[in-house]
């Protein structure tokens, strides 16, 4: 399995946030889904891409409260964004242009596609 490596932890500059508990998980899955544009990745049971505005970052979907690991893993060549949610998690790709590509997850969805990358779901907060 490939090896990620946590190189920061967002949320309040200068926090360091290490496994989220559940009452900091601000942001809930259904209210993410219900707030934007998501589309169902074919293939890909329990994982949606937003459909919006691809300017939008990780805080501007979540609030600035919610802490957000990044990981660079060898299986994606774009840092990866995770915040664990309550009923699923957010994986972000961060793009050379600054612009990001959001999938919304199901907690099934959300470990499986972090297990893919060869993060450790624990390390992701779930």
């Amino acid at each position: 399995m490939p090896r990620a490596r946590a190189f920061f932890s967002g949320g309040e500059a200068g926090r360091r946030i290490g496994l989220m508990s559940t009452a900091r998980r601000l942001m809930q899955y259904d209210a993410l889904l219900a707030r934007g544009r998501w589309r169902p990745l074919p293939g890909c049971p329990g994982r949606s891409v937003w459909r919006g505005d691809r300017g939008a970052t990780v805080a501007d979907l979540l609030g600035a409260d919610v802490p957000v690991r990044v990981f660079l893993v060898e299986t994606a060549r774009d840092p990866v964004h995770v915040a664990a949610l309550a009923g699923g998690g957010l994986i972000s790709y961060r793009q050379p242009d600054g612009r990001f590509v959001h999938t919304l997850n199901t907690p099934e969805g959300f470990t499986r596609k972090l297990r893919d990358l060869g993060i450790d779901p624990d390390d992701a907060g779930t």
